[in-house]
């Protein structure tokens, strides 16, 4: 029997009772059982991150000291997308990456929070608590929207991602803030967020073109103008090293990916260094015009927060496993993105008409020529 003081559960198959019965505390005189089940996910996730932080304080991965150093050019006034970065010798950079800033400038300056708690790896720390906080506001009732946060929060892969400063939940946290915004009907700060999204990693210009569905003309441009923002001052610093950067990390093939492409690779070259540039463009037309496809397919559907979220992380899953380079922390990016999109898999509810490109353009167009 559900205790007095508690909301009725809206979900019977998520038993509000017999969920995080530690972290609750279920003493019967403490009335707010609610509030330690919430404060005891999150406090138990950032317990785990910092001990992870604690226990591994220089980790062996070049992800680390690219961030790090990059905020300390930054704070000394030097272009980080101009720099070679330095490592301890145990250290690898992986095809001459050291000379290779691969994130968007926002994402070097969100590192400034960690960087000055004396550990960069406390930015993506708080990001991962902002992520599980933005499911948890997101779900449909209070115990689904628990659960979700929860799985998030306590996954032990998140263990791993912290030690080796892998900082999708950064790009995870502002597009689930955009979404909320969508959801509470504030489009235009939502579009700053899907904006400001651009900024923070590449994969955010495959969510635009579902959020855009539901923009009018104004907000479209304002999330252009947003993400513009965020690159105008390094394109003014260097041009050449910012587009370099950027778009070079992503012309490696790397034959420890968890993708489908390398895979099939490394049967006709032994080195991956030694595949064709030819062959390798062959490949990024493949994979850009598969996943176009995917979201012509969906983007009439995109009118929900459940479609937005499942659409896109159906998408950024192809782009993955398409990929010359997924690390396996690309994957980690997904969950909460299915985890919304939940009931859009669960329900079978009809599907609505797909697109076709013809649609997709006229569609489109209307919304940028409104006044």
């Amino acid at each position: 029997m559900a205790d007095s003081g508690r909301r009725e559960n809206a979900n019977p198959g998520l038993p509000h009772d017999d969920m995080f019965y530690i972290l609750s505390l279920k003493y019967s005189f403490f009335p707010y059982q609610e509030v330690l089940e919430v404060v005891g996910v999150f406090a138990l996730g950032a317990l785990v991150r910092v001990i992870t932080i604690w226990n591994n304080p220089n980790p062996p991965i070049d992800v680390y000291y690219i961030l790090t150093e990059g905020f300390e050019f930054l704070l000394r006034g030097i272009n980080p997308y101009a720099v070679t970065f330095t490592a301890p010798p145990s250290v690898t950079f992986p095809y001459g990456s050291e000379t290779i800033l691969g994130y968007p400038p926002l994402m070097l300056i969100m590192m400034g929070f960690g960087y000055f708690l004396a550990d960069v790896r406390y930015s993506i720390l708080a990001a991962d608590l902002v992520v599980a906080f933005l499911l948890y506001r997101l779900a449909e009732d209070e115990n689904l929207g628990l659960l979700m946060a929860a799985l998030y929060a306590l996954n032990p892969f998140s263990t791993f991602v912290v030690r080796n400063a892998w900082n999708d939940s950064v790009l995870t946290a502002f597009l689930l803030s955009s979404i909320l915004m969508f959801k509470k009907g504030k489009n235009s700060l939502s579009a700053v967020f899907l904006g400001l999204s651009l900024g923070i990693k590449q994969f955010a210009v495959l969510f635009m073109p579902y959020m855009w569905r539901n923009y009018t003309k104004t907000q479209i441009l304002i999330s252009i103008a947003a993400g513009a923002a965020t690159y105008i001052p390094f394109i003014i610093w260097s041009p050449y090293d910012l587009v370099n950067d950027l778009f070079l990390f992503f012309s490696y093939v790397r034959y420890d990916s968890k993708s489908l492409l390398p895979f099939l690779l490394r049967f006709f070259w032994s080195d991956p260094t030694r595949i064709p540039a030819t062959v390798r463009s062959i490949l990024s037309i493949v994979q850009y015009s598969v996943v176009g496809y995917v979201i012509l397919r969906l983007w009439n559907r995109s009118t929900t927060i459940e479609k937005i979220a499942y659409n896109f992380g159906l998408t950024l899953f192809i782009f993955i496993i398409l990929s010359p380079i997924s690390n396996i922390n690309y994957f980690y990016l997904l969950f909460p993105f299915f985890a919304l999109g939940i009931k859009e898999i669960a329900t079978g509810e009809e599907k609505e008409t797909t697109t076709s490109l013809r649609d997709f353009i006229s569609n489109l167009i209307p919304k940028l020529r409104e006044k």
